[in-house]
């Protein structure tokens, strides 16, 4: 099985004010590493000036998924 998006079609900005980008930043070490929240809010604070962060608000995107997906089967 197979589930793929390829083009995503949107407005991208920098994240500017600090309270975007540490919120930004939070919820990906939230999502993805959930066990390591200090270890993270230590990186964030160590490479603050180091990182930029642009946000996408996707408008559409198109794709493909193989036909089990879209037929419910698994």
């Amino acid at each position: 099985m197979f589930r793929g998006v390829f083009p995503i079609f949107g407005r991208a900005r920098i994240l500017t004010a600090d309270s975007d980008r540490r919120y930004a930043l939070e919820c990906l070490v939230e999502k993805y590493s959930p066990d390591y929240i200090k270890e993270g809010q230590q990186e964030i604070k160590k490479d603050w000036d180091r990182v930029c962060l642009i946000e996408v608000k996707t408008e559409h995107m198109t794709g493909k998924a193989a036909i089990e997906i879209v037929n419910g089967n698994k």
